[in-house]
């Protein structure tokens, strides 16, 4: 799995024990990047837990073709 944290770490070593230049564009892009991919992963976590939940099938069982999708066309259909 892609760990963005490495590559944190991995720069910070670089700048601490081989004396790279660290520049802003740098810093920047990694908190980015390791924002980003959090931030799917959380989500993928969430929709995870909703399917173990089952509360997506509440939603996604198929219904008659007669049955409106919107409430508010059923009150004028019956």
């Amino acid at each position: 799995m892609f760990r963005p944290m490495g590559i944190s770490i991995a720069v910070f070593m670089a700048v601490l024990f081989l004396g790279e230049t660290l520049y802003a564009g740098c810093i920047i892009g990694a908190i980015i990047v390791t924002l980003g991919f959090y931030t799917v992963m959380r989500g993928k976590w969430k929709e995870q837990n909703v399917i173990l939940n089952h509360k997506v099938d509440d939603c996604l069982e198929s219904s008659s073709d007669k049955m409106p999708l919107l409430l508010s066309n059923a009150k004028k259909e019956i």
